[in-house]
């Protein structure tokens, strides 16, 4: 009797854990619906996307999927799928095309992420970083942003061509309102993250990152932003300074001839 009411107990236990964590969901569900979608919008062929995860909360009807995009630019991508129209919801997922670009713009410049790991290593930056260690992300500190209207037409060419030409396009991108955070007003964007955990209080300049690119010549023309945010990363705790006042960011432009020009400086973004 004894050992009945442990292995009820248990069970007790174990359900509300379980209704916490999120229930996850066959990749076979959503696979059409995100392949059609892929298929539609972007000219990404069935065979070139992998579904890597799906998760579901308890009692929400959105289904959270993570997504490979193997070509022609190897990226990853978050999608929303309702689990009851099976539709993607525009709104809640990754804007895939940015993504796409991301995964070119990292092909493509080879030389800017050799640069990068300099930095990182030079400022005590974080390499990588995720809330989630199993599923590390993609050149964290990596982001795009173009204009609206300008994405439209990009799109249109992408899924005609199935290329995207970085060095060609970032010369005729125009400087964007940001969409998704307001570190973003670059084309191309470097956000990295400085772990005041058992580190110096000192946080690292973004005019000194911005020096050391112009010096390495690797940048081509265009617009960008380098940002330096504050992490209190511990074994036990993980938070962002997003308010922090030592957090601070470089706005700038490259011309042809490879000039850099400083647009905007900001400080406690």
């Amino acid at each position: 009797m004894r050992k009945l009411k442990v292995t009820v107990f248990t069970l007790l236990l174990s359900i509300p854990l379980v209704l916490l964590s999120g229930c996850v969901k066959n990749s076979k569900l959503v696979e059409k619906p995100i392949g059609d979608y892929l298929s539609e919008n972007y000219g990404i062929k069935n065979e070139d996307f992998k579904i890597l995860s799906t998760s579901q909360g308890f009692g929400i009807s959105d289904i959270q999927t993570k997504v490979e995009i193997r070509k022609p630019y190897q990226t990853f991508t978050s999608l929303t799928v309702n689990e009851n129209s099976l539709e993607i919801d525009g709104k809640t997922s990754r804007d895939v095309f940015l993504e796409i670009f991301k995964g070119a713009y990292v092909e493509q410049h080879r030389d800017v992420l050799k640069q990068s790991d300099k930095i990182t290593k030079k400022y005590n930056l974080l390499s990588e970083f995720s809330f989630n260690k199993k599923t590390p992300k993609f050149y964290y500190y990596l982001s795009v942003d173009i204009d609206e209207q300008q994405e439209k037409e990009l799109i249109e060419n992408f899924k005609r061509e199935q290329k995207i030409n970085t060095d060609n396009i970032m010369k005729m991108l125009k400087d964007s309102k940001p969409r998704e955070h307001a570190n973003y007003t670059g084309v191309i964007n470097f956000r990295y993250y400085y772990n005041t955990y058992k580190n110096s209080k000192t946080v690292p300049n973004a005019q000194s990152i911005v020096d050391d690119f112009e010096k390495s010549h690797v940048l081509k023309e265009g617009i960008y932003k380098i940002a330096v945010e504050i992490i209190y990363s511990s074994p036990h705790k993980k938070s962002l300074g997003r308010t922090d006042s030592r957090n601070n960011s470089v706005m700038f432009t490259v011309d042809e001839q490879g000039k850099f020009e400083i647009l905007k400086t900001t400080v406690g973004s």
